[in-house]
């Protein structure tokens, strides 16, 4: 069955089925953790168990065609994404694993999907493919340890395809059966020696990917199996439904200014979405029974703004349902959840001295490293956790703690010196006082610190309010401790701010690739007026406050007329002259936009017709020369020789014949402007074959009144090249046409104006774009 009709049926079987509410529903009990793959390693289970990636590992569409919605793996064991070894993933008892794959047709090793096996005596569960036994495909295999050297195993019956996606889905029920499934059926089970536990504590990390040639996507894991039932449900899990919630399920300190967002569904022209405090209420509400928490009905776009500022400390629950855009089906989303950060966030950064001589590995730092505390905040009894000093001479020994910047503090958490033979060395009456340069300094009110407990439950049992100071350097002065000996100990200090300077900026600090057309958002600062924005190319402009550029009562700001490839810095300062201090000077954050925008990257093209890629750019079969345009049979476009996403343009051509040369055009839907945003150069990327023959490469611009110009890549063997070669053309090169108004882009190999019999050979064209290259254009950049 191809990969289009496969989509087809399995759309039919969706809609079929999403009437009846038990089927409709995902199956969730004992996820364990689940990872779309949109482009990153995010879990969307809720259970953080956040990956990372690792190599050449790129983002493409999925099996649905969206963008940045799968990941795809180049066949290399370092490149993966890498979810660590937590315990929740060291499974013990039942378990399932599933995952949609797609292989390609040059896969050459064995593999995994998703392993926590290693070689030697480290085995463990594992989902993977391996060569079947004459060699010519690849099965997949599931299997499970019952120890470090023994696993048991159970292979499909036959070869994965390499022409679509295909669900697989791994099973273990102890004691009696290994099971795989493939596209929602069993395919093949073990029944024999199947352990009633299985060991998957080897230390090793699992990965998704490593060594595999292919696309990834929708990775779930559960600590049970699950029913036959439960399979197809997961098989149509988010068909049509929203995902990739923004901020991510289950995220904390939100800020309560926040913007929801959400991946629209494939099929949906409208979204539903209900949100609030109470998870059951948003999770059975409807349009005929809203509860009280349907906020948007058949909205068009995928965001939602809070009617109100959310409450500090909140946690809020929301659901997107989608409405098909061929039967008005409505697609119930799944429940998310975020909580708003505190009254008073902790500061993070925090650096800690001392004027006193403290013990070898008994540092101030252990005060503010987290050194010694559980995820329940409960600190150790171990001492190489905590800080010990005695005075250093005759002057009063204190801690001091610096911050990046000044902060209006509102409390402060200690946990005292808890070694259990020693609770006496404690701090007990210390004076507190502050200062925002560390030269001049204010007492704010004496204190007596309480005693630790000297146990591993100890938790933080001394509240200092702190009143709103503004300080950057907050110091305690020791005065005695809980004992008779001349040291001086703290296990842990944190300081509660309230948030009035700007954060969590949009685009984030640092971000590459931003896009020209941009709305600048920030999460604002408490207690805030205005927003004064600063924005430059120039650092020490915005530094210097020589770049204001507006003031605004909104965390966002419109910029216009950004330029390709170059790095602008901004900073929001958070005014309110009600207040003291008025003013509250931002960071300096920064981002550089991207260098091109794409004419075309080759990712929309299908295989159905109308959309297919020969019917674009079109080829010989229309202009008669000797050049072709994709492949004869499906998939059309290329799927593995990619520069960037998941396809790229083959292109053969053959100059032995007349006209001796080879062309493929694409005629622009409307005119194209290239010359907005200080673009200069046009881009693209070329990788050709050993065994072609050597040519002219060349690209040619039509403008709406018909003037064309060719520019003509300076070597020849860039058609044998077999790795990507960038090409940037100056626009220099196009000086005769008018390129804010572009009708058609040629490519081609020859000479157009002078033919002459020539070679042939099959080139890969990719992410054809127009902007400017940070740095400037070099002409025929490899």
């Amino acid at each position: 069955m191809s990969n289009r009709a496969f989509l087809i049926l399995f759309s039919m079987l969706v809609v079929i089925v999403v009437w009846s509410p038990s089927v409709h529903a995902d199956a969730k009990a004992g996820l364990v953790g689940y990872w779309p793959l949109d482009g990153d390693a995010v879990d969307a289970s809720g259970n953080g168990h956040h990956g990372t990636i690792v190599g050449d590992v790129k983002a493409i569409p999925d099996r649905y065609g969206l963008s940045n919605a799968a990941l795809r793996f180049p066949g290399e064991a370092d490149a993966c994404v890498d979810l660590g070894d937590p315990s929740d993933l060291q499974i013990t008892g039942a378990m399932t694993v599933a995952a949609w794959v797609f292989l390609n047709g040059s896969h050459q090793n064995d593999a995994c999907i998703i392993s926590k096996r290693g070689g030697g005596d480290s085995e463990a569960w594992d989902l993977s493919i391996e060569a079947d036994a004459a060699g010519d495909g690849h099965i997949a295999v599931f299997r499970v340890a019952a120890s470090p050297s023994q696993s048991v195993r159970v292979d499909d019956t036959t070869l994965l395809p390499t022409d679509r996606w295909v669900h697989i889905v791994g099973l273990y029920r102890p004691g009696e059966s290994v099971e795989i499934y493939i596209d929602g059926l069993m395919r093949a089970e073990t029944i024999d020696g199947v352990p009633n536990s299985q060991f998957s504590d080897n230390g090793l990390p699992v990965l998704i990917g490593s060594g595999y040639d292919g696309r990834i996507d929708e990775v779930r894991l559960y600590d049970r199996a699950v029913t036959q039932v439960e399979i197809w449900q997961i098989m149509r899990a988010n068909v049509g439904c929203s995902s990739s919630p923004q901020p991510p399920n289950g995220a904390t300190g939100v800020p309560r200014d926040i913007t929801l967002s959400w991946r629209e569904g494939p099929f949906a022209v409208a979204h539903d979405v209900y949100f609030g405090t109470v998870a059951a209420d948003v999770n059975d509400a409807s349009r005929t029974s809203p509860r009280g928490v349907l906020v948007g009905q058949g909205r068009s776009r995928a965001v939602y703004v809070p009617d109100s500022e959310l409450e500090l400390g909140q946690t809020y629950y929301w659901r997107v349902d989608e409405v098909n855009a061929f039967d008005a089906v409505i697609y119930k989303g799944n429940v998310w959840n975020f909580t708003v950060e505190p009254h008073a966030p902790w500061i993070e950064k925090v650096v800690a001295t001392t004027n006193g001589v403290s013990n070898d590995g008994q540092t101030p730092a252990n005060t503010v490293n987290g050194s010694g505390l559980n995820e329940n905040d409960e600190h150790s009894v171990s001492p190489a956790d905590m800080w010990l000093a005695a005075p250093n001479g005759t002057d009063p020994l204190w801690i001091q703690y610096r911050f990046d910047v000044a902060c209006k503090l509102h409390e402060m958490l200690i946990w005292n010196y808890n070694e259990p033979s020693e609770v006496g060395l404690g701090l007990k009456d210390v004076s507190v006082e502050y200062s925002t340069d560390g030269a001049a300094w204010s007492p704010l009110k004496d204190v007596q610190l309480a005693q630790a407990t000297g146990a591993p439950d100890y938790v933080a049992n001394t509240v200092v309010a702190l009143g709103g100071i503004t300080a950057r350097y907050v110091r305690l002065i020791v005065h005695s401790n809980w004992g008779a000996a001349d040291q001086y100990g703290l296990s842990e200090v944190r300081f509660g701010q309230i948030p009035t300077r700007a954060r969590h900026p949009r685009p984030a600090d640092g971000e590459s690739e931003v896009d020209v057309e941009l709305v600048l958002g920030w999460s604002a600062g408490r207690e805030v007026a205005m927003h004064e924005v600063h924005f430059s190319n120039s650092a020490p402009m915005v530094a210097t406050g020589a770049a204001l550029i507006g003031s605004v009562s909104t965390s966002e700001y419109a910029l216009r007329s950004l330029e390709f490839g170059t790095t602008y810095y901004w900073r929001i300062d958070e005014r309110n002259d009600a207040r003291s201090p008025s003013l509250w000077q931002g960071a300096i954050w920064s981002f550089t936009t991207r260098e091109y925008a794409v004419i075309d990257d080759f990712e929309s093209y299908t295989d159905e017709s109308g959309r297919r890629i020969y019917q674009i750019w079109r080829d010989g079969y229309d202009n008669n020369t000797g050049a072709l345009v994709g492949y004869m049979e499906a998939p059309f476009a290329e799927q593995t020789i990619v520069h960037g996403g998941g396809q790229s343009m083959p292109f053969t051509y053959n100059n032995g014949d007349a006209p001796f040369y080879s062309e493929a055009v694409r005629p622009m839907a409307t005119a194209q402007n290239w010359m907005e945003h200080g673009a200069d150069a046009l881009r693209l990327f070329v990788r050709g074959h050993p065994d072609n023959d050597p040519g002219s490469l060349y690209v040619a611009i039509e403008d709406t009144i018909g003037r064309i110009a060719v520019a003509t890549h300076s070597n020849p063997a860039v058609l044998t090249s077999a790795t990507w070669q960038e090409w940037v053309i100056p626009y220099s090169a196009f000086s005769s046409v008018g390129l804010a108004g572009v009708d058609k882009i040629y490519l081609g190999v020859g000479d157009r104006d002078n033919p002459a019999p020539g070679g042939a050979g099959l080139v890969y064209i990719d992410d054809i774009g127009f902007g400017h290259p940070i740095g400037g254009t070099t002409p025929d950049r490899r």
